[in-house]
């Protein structure tokens, strides 16, 4: 996988490097808080599959999570996920780091954001999830069972 991806939004060419390994473990434990962990719940453990199909699934669970997400925390994540250091605009011929200014610049919207901050997360982790469910999908999946009691193995203490 390549080290930087070109991607089209809204009439704009987005050019998007990957974080630095320690910055995207960071943000990996910050993004899994809020989005990962519940998204996966969505995500069928005993099937690896393409990649595109994992995606697909992995987003269907991130958009259920969205719609809890409280308006500050969402700008913070997507701050976050949008380093101006790594993602470039091209604005004319010019290409411009990514801050408020090139944004409006842009004319960018909220969508537009959510899109780029989608491929971002996309571009950093899209080898990464598959191979964590590959490996552990199935017993996470037995887990979550148990723990909402519709697997039970044992009566509970009473």
């Amino acid at each position: 996988m390549s080290a930087v991806k070109k991607v089209a939004i809204g009439g704009n060419t987005f050019t998007i490097r990957r974080f630095a390994p320690w910055d995207g473990l960071e943000i990996l434990g910050d993004l899994q808080m809020q989005f990962i962990a519940p998204a996966m719940g969505v995500v069928d453990g005993k099937e690896a599959g393409s990649d595109m199909k994992f995606m697909a699934q992995a987003m269907d669970g991130v958009a259920n999570v969205l719609r809890g997400l409280p308006g500050k925390r969402a700008v913070e994540l997507g701050k976050m996920l949008i380093n101006p250091e790594l993602v470039v605009v091209e604005i004319g011929r010019d290409g411009s780091k990514l801050n408020d200014v090139a944004m409006q610049q842009a004319d960018m919207t909220v969508g537009d954001v959510l899109e780029l901050c989608i491929e971002i997360v996309m571009h950093n982790y899209a080898d990464f999830w598959p191979r964590i469910v590959a490996r552990f999908g199935p017993a996470l999946s037995q887990m979550a069972k148990r723990l909402d009691g519709s697997d039970r193995t044992s009566l509970p203490n009473s």
